[in-house]
C-alpha cells in the first residue's frame, strides 16, 4: 500500500512538472507571437509555432492569437519563420530613434576604443566600412594624423597597414562564409583575381581552406 502511494505521488509529481513546462512553453509562444505582431504587423502571419505530440484543439482555443500558426507533430518545441521575414522593416521602425541610438552607440564605442591600441582602432574602422576598405590616406584623415605618423604608430606595435588590411579581409571572408556565400563569390567581393589566391591567403591566415571552413573536424582518439 505504501508502495502504491509512492508510485502515485511520483506520477503526480511528474504530471505537475510536465504541466509546468507546458505552461512556460505556451506562455513564451503566446508572448513571441504578440511581439512578432507588433514588430512585423500583418507580415507576422508567416511565423509558425511547432509543438510535439498530436493535434491539440484545446490548446488552439486557449491561445487564439496563435490561430492557424500552430503545427503539431514536430520533434520538439520550435519557432519557424520564412527567411524573407528577416529582411522586413519593423512596423514600428522610427528613423529618429534609430539615429539617436546609433549616435549613443558610436559615442560609447569611441570611449571604449580610446583605450585600445592603434592597430585595433584602425582594424575596427576598416570593418565598419560596409563596402570595400578605407585606404591608408583615408584612415590617416579619420584619425587626424599624417600617413607617416600612422606608419610609425603601427610599426611601434609590430604591425603595418598591409597586415591590418589582410586581417580585415580575412575577418570579412570568415563572416561571409558563415553566411553561406560561396568561395568564388567571397574571393570576388574581396578583390582577389581568382579564388585560388584567396584560398591560399585564407588558409595561411586561418589554418583551414575556405571550402572546409565551419565544417567540424573529427577529433582523434588516443589508442
Amino acid at each position: 500500500m505504501i508502495g502504491d502511494a509512492l508510485t502515485a505521488s511520483r506520477y503526480l509529481a511528474g504530471v505537475q512538472q510536465m504541466l509546468s513546462e507546458q505552461f512556460v512553453v505556451h506562455t513564451l509562444f503566446s508572448s513571441l507571437s504578440l511581439m512578432a505582431g507588433f514588430l512585423l504587423g500583418p507580415q507576422a502571419d508567416g511565423l509558425v509555432l511547432e509543438c510535439p505530440g498530436p493535434n491539440d484543439d484545446a490548446l488552439r482555443r486557449a491561445l487564439p492569437e496563435l490561430g492557424g500558426s500552430m503545427r503539431f507533430g514536430a520533434p520538439c518545441h520550435r519557432i519557424v519563420l520564412p527567411q524573407a521575414l528577416l529582411d522586413l522593416r519593423f512596423a514600428l521602425a522610427n528613423a529618429t530613434a534609430h539615429q539617436t541610438a546609433l549616435t549613443r552607440c558610436e559615442d560609447e564605442l569611441t570611449a571604449l576604443t580610446g583605450r585600445q591600441s592603434w592597430a585595433n582602432k584602425l582594424l575596427l574602422k576598416m570593418l565598419q566600412q560596409h563596402e570595400g576598405f578605407p585606404t591608408l590616406d583615408q584612415l590617416a584623415e579619420r584619425m587626424a594624423v599624417s600617413t607617416r605618423t600612422l606608419h610609425r604608430r603601427l610599426a611601434s606595435e609590430g604591425t603595418s597597414f598591409r597586415a591590418l588590411l589582410n586581417a580585415a579581409r580575412m575577418s570579412r571572408a570568415q563572416m561571409w562564409l558563415r553566411q553561406g556565400r560561396s568561395v568564388i563569390d567571397v574571393a570576388h567581393a574581396l578583390g582577389y583575381g581568382d579564388s585560388a589566391n584567396f584560398s591560399r591567403a585564407f588558409r595561411r591566415h586561418h589554418g583551414v581552406a575556405p571550402s572546409r571552413f565551419g565544417i567540424k573536424q573529427p577529433t582523434s582518439r588516443s589508442s
